[in-house]
């Protein structure tokens, strides 16, 4: 808007490796303006605005060099906000916001270079605003903890030690396995001595000849239920 924006001394030589990447954009602003190259030194104020926002030095010139007087005008009061004691970005607001709202130039020369060039910086700034709200969001759904699943328990026969069992019992009468594989040896010795007493019963059924067949039923469903009662394990199934 102006062609005497604030001159931002160079740095010293010796501090020139600590000097941020804004900074140096800054710096080499101020070097185009004094070249006359304003649409380059505009470009430079807009890649400093991108690195830092709130660069005040980026910040007056950008009030300076703004084809747009509102912008211009935002810029300022920016810079005076941040240092109200900002004597020439006091004196720039005052000037603009004395100057009528001229209508918008002929695109030609420096002034058309400079629009597209706002035009693509307030484009690239959406996109920038775009992938930070994009990011936040995955950031904030990554913080969530997953879904509970809710679980019920189901009892189901484990066919391992159910058929080691069942063998077992039938055909050696050491009832009460399957509950000992199945981590249950309280009730597996209790199963075993009762088998042991049913053994001696069967024995004598078998001896008998009169009950041989009965006895040979009876075990068979004893060996099968004790088996089948020492096999069952809980287990936790998602509910549908």
């Amino acid at each position: 808007m102006s062609d005497n924006p604030l001159i931002v001394m160079p740095p010293n030589p010796m501090n020139q490796a600590a000097e941020s990447p804004e900074r140096n954009l800054v710096i080499q602003a101020n070097q185009l303006i004094l070249n006359g190259q304003r649409a380059q030194a505009f470009n430079a104020v807009l890649q400093a605005l991108s690195l830092n926002p709130n660069s005040t030095d980026a910040l007056y010139l950008y009030a300076q060099l703004s084809p747009d007087r509102q912008q211009a005008l935002e810029a300022a009061w920016r810079v005076l906000n941040a240092q109200p004691n900002h004597t020439e970005a006091r004196l720039l607001y005052e000037r603009l916001q004395s100057q009528p709202a001229a209508p918008s130039p002929a695109p030609g020369g420096d002034q058309q270079i400079m629009q597209q060039m706002l035009m693509q910086h307030h484009m690239l700034m959406q996109q920038q605003m775009l992938n930070q709200q994009q990011i936040a969001q995955q950031q904030m759904m990554m913080r969530q903890p997953p879904p509970m699943i809710p679980f019920q328990p189901v009892t189901v026969i484990d066919q391992t030690i159910f058929g080691v069992g069942f063998l077992l019992s039938c055909l050696i009468g050491l009832f009460g396995v399957s509950y000992m594989m199945n981590d249950q040896p309280v009730t597996g010795a209790i199963v075993l001595i009762v088998g042991f007493v049913w053994d001696g019963i069967l024995i004598a059924l078998l001896l008998s000849g009169i009950g041989a067949v009965l006895g040979i039923v009876l075990h068979l469903a004893f060996c099968y239920l004790t088996a089948r009662a020492g096999s069952r394990v809980v287990q936790n199934v998602p509910m549908r």
